[in-house]
């Protein structure tokens, strides 16, 4: 369902705005599925006291079709659960996550990779199988952000983007009130987080174009912030699981 034009300026494009999550959010999957490419940086930062706790940013090529979801990443990783401190590699397909490990944690000489699931029983898939799921939403994260609660579109308004014309759209989410998603709600609202205000941006073809959120702590003490910026929709990318003779064997 298409918004009402509105118009950006004299002389300048008119783009159209939604005025309700569901037309935005149907216009964004309607360009997923006709696009069905997207490339693009992300970045992720917890802190805790004024000091960073767990920080990632990387690069990423996702491809979204019939079989699912589909991702290339480069990541730089500091602290976290995982204990991948340092630059990695992950393919992640719709059934397996590839994680390339830094030469020192390598687990066989000559095979830098490893291989997860998303409910395997091997130490590398309990640490790193539940990151399959939040790289397959990456390629949306307006959908899985609002699935946290209810959702509103709190304003509007025309803000280009690098020189693209584009709309901002400032969300609203509800954490108390109709989440599709019981462990993202239940995550912030144990923090005592009742509300989240993502920020998105879209162009002229309802392309997704950034997305930021930052969430604190009702006490000050910790801060959590997301970003992601997309481009290259649509353009040809090589997502491919690596050769089986750089896979290692992970012990049970």
């Amino acid at each position: 369902m298409q918004g009402v034009p509105a118009p950006v300026g004299a002389g300048g494009p008119v783009l159209a705005k939604y005025s309700t999550i569901e037309q935005l959010s149907t216009a964004i999957a309607a360009r997923v599925t006709k696009d069905k490419t997207v490339q693009g940086t992300f970045s992720t930062k917890l802190t805790r006291g004024g000091t960073a706790q767990t920080e990632i940013t990387g690069e990423a090529a996702n491809r979204i079709d019939s079989a699912g979801t589909s991702a290339k990443i480069s990541i730089r990783q500091t602290g976290g659960p995982t204990d991948l401190d340092g630059n990695f590699d992950a393919v992640a397909l719709p059934t397996e996550f590839y994680v390339k490990l830094p030469p020192a944690q390598a687990i066989e000489p000559g095979k830098p990779w490893v291989r997860a699931t998303p409910n395997g029983t091997d130490p590398v898939s309990k640490a790193m199988g539940p990151a399959l799921a939040q790289i397959q939403d990456a390629s949306d994260p307006l959908d899985n952000v609002t699935d946290a609660g209810e959702t509103t579109i709190a304003g509007s308004t025309d803000e280009a983007l690098d020189g693209t014309p584009a709309v901002r759209y400032d969300l609203r989410i509800d954490l108390t009130k109709g989440a599709k998603d019981a462990s993202t709600s239940e995550t912030f609202t144990k923090l005592g987080v009742r509300t989240l205000e993502p920020i998105v941006w879209l162009d002229g073809q309802d392309r997704l174009l950034r997305f930021e959120l930052t969430v604190r702590s009702p006490s000050g003490v910790s801060t959590l912030e997301v970003s992601a910026r997309y481009r290259a929709w649509g353009e040809p990318v090589d997502i491919t699981p690596p050769p089986a003779d750089q896979v290692a064997t992970v012990p049970g």
